[in-house]
């Protein structure tokens, strides 16, 4: 119990590590929609999932619908109804992130229309010491970039039961 924490926390107040996080959504969003760019509103919505466990590990081996259903079956609704709070808590901590990725050159912002898309990085500029937690929250953000690139945000915000304001 004590590890999970401090791993949450140290995912949590690292702003570089969310920029890594969020720019594996983009990616996993843009291979899933052909090269289109992800809508803003979803990287709060992301940047919640991807920094705790008990909503990334469930990722693995589902579908977005399944996902949920993971949940609803594992009595885990608690878990899913405190998501709206996370995504609230960590507004700070997903600008940050988003700020240091634009500017980090992991992500483009186009503020036109309002979305981000991942920058290609070349295979040797990839980090390659990262931890296996930050590595496997990596894969998580990935999937689900994949799993809402083929559903409206407004769908996502229904499944998940969060509301963006």
């Amino acid at each position: 119990m004590r590890f999970d924490m401090l791993e949450t926390i140290r995912m949590w107040h690292t702003p570089y590590i969310g920029a890594y996080l969020l720019w594996r959504f983009a990616t996993g969003f843009a291979s899933a929609s052909s090269g289109r760019a992800a809508p803003i509103m979803l990287f709060f919505i992301v940047a919640a999932l991807v920094t705790d466990k008990i909503y990334y590990e469930p990722v693995w081996k589902r579908n977005f619908r399944t996902y949920h259903r993971y949940f609803v079956e594992n009595k885990k609704l608690s878990a899913l109804a405190a998501l709206q709070g996370a995504i609230n808590a960590k507004r700070a901590y997903t600008c940050a992130a988003i700020e240091r990725a634009v500017f980090g050159g992991l992500l483009v912002w186009d503020k036109e229309a309002g979305t981000l898309s991942a920058r290609r990085i070349k295979p040797e500029r990839k980090a390659k010491l990262l931890d296996e937690e930050t590595t496997k929250a990596g894969f998580a953000a990935e999937k689900i970039g994949e799993w809402f690139a083929g559903e409206t945000p407004s769908d996502i915000c229904v499944l998940l039961g969060v509301r963006l304001t």
